[in-house]
C-alpha cells in the first residue's frame, strides 16, 4: 500500500452533478430519505452510481491499475471491484455482528471509493504466509473496525468522530505503519512497524488479507528481483572505482547508471509492490528514495 493523492485525477461528474437524475447527490438524497424510515433500516437500497464506468476508469487511472490495498496489478487478470472503505450496505464489527444499514450516505462519495482486487475486497478462504497450515477466511468485505471506545457513526457527518483501525491509502502514510521482511525466511511477509500505530497496522494487514500466501509469494519473487538488481548495481559501482583509464571509467560509469535506473524503476508508483521496493532500495542507498532522487548521486556510489 502506498499513499495516493486523489487530486491527480478529476472527480467523475456522475458523483458530483447535483442536477443529474442518476448522479451521486440525487442517489444520496434518496438513500438518506429511505433510511430515515425506521422500517427500512434493515432493507437493502439499490446503489448504482459508484459502479458507473467513469468511476471505475478514474480509479484505475488514479491507482495506475493496482489494487489500492495490496498493490497487485489486477487489470489483466481479474475485474475491478469498486470498494467502499466505509461499507455502504452493512458493517461487520469485531465480534462478527452485522450492523445495518452501513454508511449509506457515503456510497457515492469519491473519497470513500477504491479499486480493489477480489482477494482484498471479498471474503475468501486463503492460506497465510508461505502456505503452511489451514486456509482461513480472509478479506475486507463488510469489515470496518474502530479503535476501542470509538463510537460508530449511524448517520451523516458522525463518521468524522470515528477512529478507524484501517489504513486509508489517501489519508494515511502507509510507509509509517508497514514493514516488509528482508531475511530469507520472511521475505515478502508484511509486519507492523513497531515505531508506529501497531494496532492500526496489524488490523489493516488482517482485514485486507495482506499476508495471504499468494501475495506473500508474489512479493518474495519481486524482492528477489530487486536484491539481484542491487547486486548488479554494487558490482557496477565497484568497476567504476577500480577503473584507472579515464575513457573506460566513463563507459563503466554509464553502465553503472543504467543499472541504477533499472533498480530505481522498481520503486515507481505504477510498479506492483512499490512500497516494498522503496524500503529495500532505501536501505541500500542509505536514505529514502525520495531524498536520494532530490540530489545528484556520485558516480559509482
Amino acid at each position: 500500500m502506498i499513499r495516493v493523492d486523489r487530486s491527480q485525477v478529476e472527480i467523475p461528474e456522475v458523483l458530483t452533478d447535483p442536477d443529474r437524475a442518476g448522479g451521486g447527490p440525487k442517489e444520496t438524497e434518496k438513500a438518506i430519505a429511505f433510511y430515515k424510515k425506521r422500517g427500512n433500516r434493515k432493507k437493502p437500497f439499490s446503489y448504482k452510481v459508484y459502479s458507473d464506468d467513469t468511476v471505475k476508469q478514474a480509479l484505475e487511472r488514479l491507482f495506475r491499475g493496482k489494487c489500492a490495498y495490496c498493490e497487485s496489478n489486477y487489470m489483466h487478470e481479474q475485474p475491478t471491484d469498486v470498494e467502499h472503505w466505509r461499507p455502504k450496505g452493512q458493517v461487520e464489527d469485531d465480534q462478527g455482528k452485522k450492523i445495518k444499514p452501513g454508511y449509506y450516505w457515503l456510497a457515492a462519495d469519491w473519497d470513500n471509493l477504491f479499486p480493489s482486487c477480489i482477494d482484498c475486497n471479498r471474503r475468501r478462504y486463503q492460506k497465510v504466509g508461505f502456505g503452511n497450515g489451514e486456509a482461513v477466511l480472509l478479506g475486507k468485505k463488510d469489515a470496518f473496525p474502530l479503535a476501542p471506545r470509538s463510537r460508530r457513526a449511524r448517520s451523516p457527518y458522525e463518521e468524522k468522530l470515528e477512529q478507524p483501525l484501517l489504513l486509508h491509502p489517501c489519508l494515511d502514510r502507509p510507509e509509517e505503519y508497514l514493514q516488509f521482511g528482508e531475511q530469507q525466511d520472511d521475505q515478502g511477509i508484511l509486519r507492523a512497524k513497531t515505531s508506529g500505530d501497531v494496532a492500526k497496522a496489524e488490523k489493516s494487514i488482517e482485514v485486507y488479507a495482506l499476508n495471504r500466501s499468494s501475495l506473500v509469494l508474489a512479493r518474495k519473487t519481486k524482492s528477489l528481483e530487486i536484491l539481484r538488481q542491487i547486486e548488479r548495481v554494487k558490482k557496477a559501482g565497484e568497476r567504476v572505482q577500480k577503473q584507472q583509464n579515464e575513457q573506460l571509467r566513463k563507459e563503466e560509469d554509464e553502465l553503472y547508471h543504467q543499472e541504477l535506473h533499472i533498480l530505481l524503476d522498481f520503486t515507481e508508483p505504477m510498479e506492483s509492490y512499490s512500497l516494498m521496493a522503496q524500503q529495500l532500495v532505501s536501505k541500500f542507498l542509505g536514505e529514502s528514495v525520495r531524498e536520494w532522487k532530490a540530489q545528484p548521486a556520485a558516480a559509482g556510489a
